[in-house]
C-alpha cells in the first residue's frame, strides 16, 4: 500500500516537472453512506467521513488527473430477520484510501467556476474493524481495491484558491471478508459521499519548485496563476 501511495505522488509530481502544467494541493474530507453487500440483510443508513489531503496535476485545459490520500470511515449497517425477530448488526471499518482520479473539465478558460466529470480506479488498506463493538480485523481482507465515478464543479473563491466539491459513487470489487466455513459469500464495500476541498497552486509554469536558484542569486519565485481561470 506504500508503494502504491508513493508511486502516485511521483508520478504526479514528476510529470508537473517536465512542460507548462498546474499542480494543486490541499486538503480534502468528505461524507456520505457507506454499505457492505449482503444478500440476506436490508441495508440501513451508515454515516462515512474521510479526511486527507489531495493532489491535482493537469497540463490541458480539459483534461487532468488528481489522487487522495485519506482516512476513510467505512462499513456497513444492517437488519437481519431470523426466526421472525429483527436483529441489526453495524459493522465499522476504517482504511488508508488512495483514490485515483482521471479528470475531464467542462466550460472554457476564463469561467469562474468549470463543471467535472471523474473516474478512476481506488486501493485502500484496514487499519481498523469491529463489528457490533468487537475488534474483528482478522475476519476481514487487509487490502481492497474498487471503482469510482464522479461529478462536481471547481470555483473559485480567492486567488489562487480554488473550493473543489463533487459527489462520487465508489463500489469495491474484491471480496473484504476472509472465507471461512461459516462465511463463503462474496462482500464488497460501496459508498456514495459529497467530496469538498480546498486547492492552493503551489508549482508554476515550467518550474518543479517554489524557489529557484538563479546563477549566483536566490529569488523567490511568485506563485502560478489559477490553473483554468486565464491563459498561460
Amino acid at each position: 500500500m506504500r508503494k502504491i501511495l508513493l508511486l502516485a505522488v511521483i508520478f504526479i509530481v514528476a510529470n508537473a516537472c517536465v512542460s507548462a502544467q498546474y499542480v494543486t494541493f490541499g486538503r480534502a474530507f468528505s461524507f456520505g453512506h457507506a454499505y457492505i453487500t449482503d444478500k440476506i440483510s436490508q441495508q440501513q443508513f451508515l454515516f462515512s467521513l474521510t479526511g486527507g489531503l489531495s493532489i491535482t496535476y493537469a497540463d490541458n485545459e480539459h483534461y487532468g488527473y488528481a489522487a487522495d490520500i485519506v482516512y476513510s470511515t467505512e462499513g456497513g449497517k444492517s437488519k437481519y430477520n431470523i426466526g421472525g425477530a429483527d436483529f441489526n448488526s453495524k459493522t465499522k471499518l476504517s482504511y488508508l484510501r488512495l483514490p485515483l482520479k482521471y479528470i475531464i473539465f467542462l466550460g472554457e478558460y476564463g469561467d469562474p467556476i468549470r463543471p467535472k466529470i471523474m473516474f478512476g480506479p481506488s486501493f485502500a488498506f484496514l487499519v481498523l474493524a469491529d463489528t457490533d463493538k468487537e475488534n474483528t480485523i482478522d475476519n476481514f481482507n487487509r487490502f481492497d481495491m474498487g471503482l469510482h465515478i464522479g461529478f462536481g464543479a471547481n470555483k473559485i473563491i480567492c486567488d489562487r484558491i480554488w473550493l473543489n466539491t463533487d459527489i462520487t459513487y465508489t463500489q469495491g470489487i474484491i471480496d473484504i471478508t476472509k472465507n471461512t466455513n461459516l462465511n463463503n459469500e462474496i462482500n464488497l464495500n460501496g459508498n456514495i459521499r459529497l467530496n469538498i476541498s480546498l486547492l492552493l497552486n503551489i508549482l508554476i509554469e515550467n518550474e518543479c519548485l517554489i524557489f529557484r536558484k538563479l546563477g549566483k542569486n536566490t529569488q523567490k519565485n511568485k506563485m502560478c496563476r489559477i490553473p483554468f481561470l486565464k491563459k498561460p
